[in-house]
């Protein structure tokens, strides 16, 4: 059934229909607003009905690669980081408009990428050794695009979705079907 159990944590990955990736492609296009940002809505939605919280923090997997960093496209190694996405519900609020302002704030996080969640944490009122989110989104919705390096052959034999976040929620794109993969404490299933 997709769900595989390893120690503490319980990995699920469903892969949706065509269909269902079509018709979120479409309400995302009607909406005037990317897929990304009405996934990260449904994430901020399900936390903050799970929690009961109007005001929820999640965090975000970005590149990190700054398009005006000379060959930041080119360089090797992993320029990713997480940072954090207040996602505010308000229920009298459209929800087309509310994710509207979800992808305007995504579009606002992007001229941290390139700073450290440490130093993110260092802004805030949140205490040290408090974590500033529990809930980790990745949004990877692209098209594989196969990156190359002359002389270097990459070569995908296996992958694991697993991080040091007590719920982590990815969102891929496989043959144009949305899957995703919910990987979890198992204690989180009460």
């Amino acid at each position: 059934d997709g769900t595989l159990r390893r120690g503490a944590r319980l990995t699920t990955t469903r892969r949706l229909s065509r269909d269902v990736t079509t018709s979120l492609r479409d309400r995302a296009a009607r909406w005037r607003t990317t897929s990304a940002a009405l996934l990260l809505s449904a994430a901020g939605l399900v936390v903050a009905r799970r929690t009961g919280r109007a005001d929820v923090v999640c965090g975000v997997t970005v590149s990190g690669r700054p398009p005006q960093v000379p060959r930041a496209d080119a360089a090797v190694g992993s320029f990713m980081t997480n940072l954090p996405a207040r996602l505010k519900v308000r229920p009298a609020r459209r929800l087309d408009d509310w994710v509207r302002e979800v992808q305007r704030d995504q579009l606002r996080r992007e001229s941290f990428a390139h700073v450290s969640l440490g130093d993110i944490h260092g802004w805030t009122d949140v205490a040290p050794g408090r974590t500033l989110f529990d809930t980790l989104v990745l949004l990877n919705l692209g098209s594989d695009v196969a990156v190359g390096w002359p002389g270097i052959e990459m070569v995908v034999q296996s992958a694991t979705l697993d991080a040091a976040y007590p719920l982590v929620l990815a969102f891929g794109i496989e043959s144009d079907h949305l899957v995703v993969t919910l990987v979890h404490d198992a204690s989180l299933e009460q």
